[in-house]
């Protein structure tokens, strides 16, 4: 399972342990989050695509189920693009139209600040997610079909996480909002299923 951005595999952990029981279910960070290594700024989603593969076959995986929201969902998209034969199927939610002005907005730099505004700024971005696609559009027609989780400690946790990869952890957002995922998906040579919006957070069955 691929997250969105900004953030990290943090926010999908809770639906990864209810499938854990009866599937093998793994959930890396992409590039540039949390503690992974930054990619580079000339092919953000590449590396992207290379860090999945790469995890599979540090596993040994011969065929897995790509499930992924927003951010991860054009990865996946690049991911679709290379006929991996270990891929089985695609499976996406929040796929978002190619979008200037929310790649513009959509990952603010995390300058520091001697008050340490700069970590009440990353919890409100990630708390925002929670409400609204995307988190900086507070209309009503913005809102989430789910709410998602305000626990203390795991906005806590991701918090901590995006500030751990502040540097870089605008690389992926910006360049999943310029992606036409939609258009590389229906060009797969593998299926895709198309979830509904915030399908990764009210539960699915990979089945």
């Amino acid at each position: 399972m691929l997250h969105d951005a900004p953030g990290t595999g943090l926010g999908l952990h809770a639906l990864a342990d209810s499938l854990a029981g009866s599937h093998h279910v793994i959930v890396p960070d992409h590039p540039g989050s949390g503690l992974s290594d930054a990619p580079a700024e000339e092919d953000v989603l590449g590396a992207a695509a290379d860090n999945v593969g790469t995890v599979a076959a540090a596993l040994g995986l011969t065929e897995v189920t790509v499930a992924a929201a927003g951010c991860g969902a054009a990865v996946v998209a690049r991911l679709a693009q290379r006929q991996d034969g270990w891929v089985r199927r695609f499976m996406v939610t929040d796929v978002a139209a190619p979008d200037a002005e929310c790649a513009d907005l959509v990952a603010p730099a995390l300058d520091l600040s001697p008050t340490g505004a700069h970590w009440v700024q990353a919890w409100l971005m990630l708390r925002d997610s929670q409400i609204y696609r995307p988190w900086f559009d507070g209309r009503i027609a913005a809102q989430r079909r789910a709410q998602g989780n305000f626990a203390a400690q795991w906005l806590h946790d991701q918090t901590v996480a995006l500030m751990e990869g502040r540097a870089s952890y605008h690389r992926l957002p910006r360049a999943a909002a310029l992606c036409p995922t939609a258009e590389l998906l229906g060009r797969a040579g593998k299926p895709v299923i198309r979830l509904a919006d915030d399908a990764l957070t009210l539960g699915f069955s990979p089945n």
